[in-house]
This record gives structure tokens, sequence and C-alpha cells, in this order.
């Protein structure tokens, strides 16, 4: 078994890449950038400039462990420029979903065309990248999306529920 895990992020501290290296079952780690390698580690040093100091403080946090630095390729060419479209239209909470789904599909399909080596599995969080995991499928590689729902969730339904009591039996007839 070799897995493609492909994350936006440095969700978990890059855990599933490192567990996966250290069991040698990693082929590929893509994400989107870090800070310490590439040209990224220099935007990272930017964070005492006004206008991109707050994304560059996030991005000096993105620290690939050495463990995976040989198997991994980040996207800077395609993430600086989504980072800055995204400070641009922060208050246009439909411009920024859009810009989302744009840069998930333009990082996917970076990312396919990296290749796939000779991994078996591909793993992904919340399903993004998801050109990456489409033709990773046609294929013939098996996909495995992680999907997690915040500890309030329950909490957050119970209250709406007490708010908008019968709510959910009118969505069930108006399908």
């Amino acid at each position: 078994m070799k897995f493609i895990v492909a994350q936006v992020g440095a969700r978990r501290g890059y855990a599933v890449p490192v567990i996966l290296q250290k069991a040698g079952m990693l082929e590929r780690f893509y994400t989107d950038i870090a800070g310490n390698i590439g040209t990224s580690a220099v935007f990272s040093a930017a964070w005492v400039l006004p206008l991109v100091g707050e994304s560059a403080r996030r991005l000096v946090g993105r620290r690939l462990p050495f463990d995976i630095r040989a198997k991994t390729t980040t996207f800077p060419a395609i993430t600086l420029p989504h980072v800055f479209r995204r400070v641009i239209i922060a208050r246009d909470p439909a411009a920024a979903c859009r810009e989302d789904v744009r840069f998930s599909d333009a990082l996917g399909r970076a990312m396919a065309r990296r290749g796939f080596g000779n991994a078996t599995h591909m793993y992904s969080m919340l399903g993004e990248c998801g050109p990456l995991f489409a033709e990773g499928k046609r294929r013939g590689l098996i996909v495995i999306s992680e999907i997690y729902l915040a500890l309030s969730t329950e909490r957050i339904l119970t209250e709406e529920r007490k708010e908008f009591p019968g709510w959910e039996g009118f969505a069930i007839l108006d399908s």
C-alpha cells in the first residue's frame, strides 16, 4: 500500500503524512504551501510587512517535518495569488466561497499533473482538491476522504431545533 496525501494547510501538524511515512506507506504528499521550504520560506519572512503580515505569520507556522520533505510538493504559484485574492474579497462571503472552490479545483488539477507515482491509495480531508481524486479514482486508486465535525455540532443542532421547531420536517416534505 502506497498513499498520496493531499491537504490544504498544516492540519494536525501534518500527522497523517508523517504517520504514513514512518510506516513506509507515503508515496507523495501534496500541500498548498509550507513556511519552511522553497519560495514559500522567502514569503514567510515577509510577516513584518503591512499588507501580507497576517498571511505570512500564519505561513511561518506551517513547518513541514523533516521526515516528509523529500516526498512533499507544494504549489506556491497557485496558493500565493489565492491568498491575495482572499484578502481583497474578505468581506464578501459569496465571492470568498467561489474563490475557495476555484482554488481547490486549480490545486487539484495541478496535483494531478504532478502524477501518481506508485500510489495505490489516496487520502484527503474534507474532499479537497477534487480533480486529483477524480483522476486517481479513474486510474483505479482507492480514495479515502475524511470528513470531521466540530464537537459543538450536536449542541448547535439542539439549539436550532428549539429555535425553529418542525423545520426539518418541512425539508423532507419539500424533497
